[in-house]
């Protein structure tokens, strides 16, 4: 047998017989699944930086997944070169939060399951996946260590101002400390006590030359 011969058998090779319902009803529960990753990406972001273009990407990839998967489904030559094409494309976009990979995740994970028509399965993961972010996004488990930044311009005074950080912080922890001939630095993690006004705080403290905080969420 030439090889001629065994690829045309294998375009002859049907997997699954997709009637136009079927194809129908699969884009059209993506669709919905997707509309609701959509509103659901919307309000986590909606106190971060927003990029709607990436919104709309996240509700654009489940309907587009689930065309690849019913196309794999139907023969065996197109799930074979659709494999080998998906294979060779590199993505450069660098993702700045961790939560956005969570979310692309899921989209694509409801065009797989939606392509292999497993519309139940879609539905529950994503309403599961959806209680599950409302409920962790709420829960606190994080310390909420800040991260401060005093200058000075004598070691005494450095050495105050550790003193009275460390009185209002129920933790306090030096980093790094650093010297040269115009401030004197130190940089270090704290949680203040509670009903602790940083800012009164800090306009009493004349020997603070300048306070940097950086949030550590």
């Amino acid at each position: 047998m030439k090889f001629k011969d065994v690829v045309d058998s294998l375009s002859d090779v049907s997997l699954s017989d997709l009637s136009f319902s079927r194809i129908c009803m699969s884009l059209f529960i993506a669709m919905i699944i997707s509309l609701w990753i959509f509103f659901t990406y919307r309000e986590r972001a909606k106190n971060e930086f927003y990029s709607k273009n990436f919104n709309i990407s996240l509700a654009l990839m489940p309907v587009i997944t689930t065309g690849i998967i019913s196309a794999m489904q139907s023969n065996l030559v197109i799930s074979l070169g659709m494999v080998g094409a998906l294979s060779i494309v590199r993505y450069r976009t660098a993702i700045k939060n961790s939560l956005d990979l969570f979310f692309m995740f899921w989209a694509i994970s409801v065009g797989i399951i939606c392509g292999a028509e497993q519309y139940v399965l879609a539905i529950i993961m994503s309403l599961l996946v959806s209680f599950l972010l409302f409920l962790l996004s709420k829960l606190d488990f994080s310390r909420k260590l800040n991260v401060g930044i005093v200058r000075c311009e004598k070691i005494a005074d450095l050495d105050a101002a550790e003193k009275d950080f460390r009185s209002i912080s129920s933790f306090f922890k030096i980093k790094s400390k650093q010297i040269n001939s115009e401030l004197i630095e130190i940089i270090f993690e704290y949680k203040l006590r509670k009903n602790i006004d940083l800012t009164t705080f800090l306009l009493d403290k004349k020997y603070i030359k300048d306070f940097q905080m950086i949030s550590n969420d």
